[in-house]
């Protein structure tokens, strides 16, 4: 899709009293210096809404606006399922492929931009967070009323969370637990991935394998922490990668190609999905008011049916380890 994309953010300490060309290239650096100037010399960045200079000093609290005609973002999956919702909350289906947030790619298409437009409401807000290319199941805010202590305390209100995921390889194990602190690299190419480190965040995992079919598995998995990439980053360690993986999996060489917008549908044949087959597939509750409930939401996406056609039994199996606890 295309359409005249208008970017607003507001001049913080970070960039106050620095020249404009400096401050932009410094803080939005996934683009080079040449690169902000002809947007400058283009007319295209405005503060407060007039055209602005290179060497212009912004001060605190100025309106930095950027235009983009013609922006165009590819055409992705939108359609999000509601699960279940409260006069504060909502519980959706995140269908894979779809970024919470905006991205340097997608500001239009995001789930939270979605449900603005779709529900008709605007302060939805994230109660957690699922990567892009993972599915399943993911709880809002509806409201700006739902009060600060309920959004900071809101995991102990979460008792259970399940992933399904479609790994590498033939399992030989029904049950591991990874218990390995993770910290972010900090080294190129790709700074946030995460690796494990003792001096890291703690991060327990325990994975359960529900099935093998020909050269791939797949797994039940129960969060005990919610590091950034826990899952992906433990099954790294596991010599198990999930199916579609780019950033843990040849040692990120098909993530650096997808950042560049150069994936091949030889790799992606490679990769054996679009995107990687992880699915937030069951969640157990128990909100003030609202007394313990289960949720489950089965993977929609084609790639993800397409890999569990052939294997069956498995929601019964995934649905016994669930109640085991």
């Amino acid at each position: 899709m295309k359409y005249d994309l208008e970017l607003e953010t507001e001049i913080d300490e970070r960039s106050a009293d620095k020249i404009l060309l400096e401050a932009i290239a410094e803080r939005f650096s996934y683009h080079d210096t040449n690169y902000w100037l002809d947007r400058i010399k283009n007319g295209q960045i405005k503060i407060n809404s007039r055209p602005a200079a290179q060497n212009q000093v912004l001060q605190l609290q100025d309106k930095l606006q950027f235009c983009i005609p013609d922006f165009e973002e590819a055409d992705i999956n939108t359609d999000y399922k509601t699960i279940w919702r409260n006069d504060f909350l909502l519980l959706v289906n995140k269908p894979a492929g779809l970024p919470v947030h905006s991205t340097r790619r997608f500001f239009y298409q995001t789930l939270v931009a979605e449900i603005r437009r779709r529900e008709g409401f605007s302060d939805i807000n994230p109660l957690q967070r699922l990567d892009r290319e993972t599915s399943g199941l993911m709880f809002l805010s509806r409201t700006s009323l739902v009060p600060p202590r309920f959004h900071k305390n809101f995991k102990k209100y979460l008792h259970h969370k399940y992933y399904l995921g479609i790994v590498r390889g033939k399992v030989d194990w029904k049950q591991q637990t990874i218990d390995t602190p993770l910290k972010e690299c900090l080294q190129p190419p790709v700074r946030y991935r995460m690796v494990a480190d003792p001096c890291g965040k703690a991060a327990h995992t325990d994975f359960y394998c529900i099935t093998s079919h020909k050269d791939y598995s797949l797994l039940l998995i129960r969060l005990e922490t919610g590091r950034k990439h826990q899952i992906r980053a433990h099954l790294d360690l596991l010599g198990h990668p999930l199916i579609g993986e780019k950033l843990y999996y040849d040692n990120g060489s098909f993530f650096m190609k997808r950042c560049d917008d150069n994936l091949t549908d030889e790799d992606l044949e490679l990769l054996g999905a679009r995107n990687h087959l992880l699915h937030a597939y069951a969640l157990t509750t128990e909100f003030p008011g609202e007394g313990r409930q289960n949720f489950i939401a089965l993977p929609d996406s084609p790639d993800f049916i397409r890999y569990l056609a052939p294997l069956t039994g498995w929601q019964l199996e995934a649905q016994c380890l669930i109640e085991a606890g």
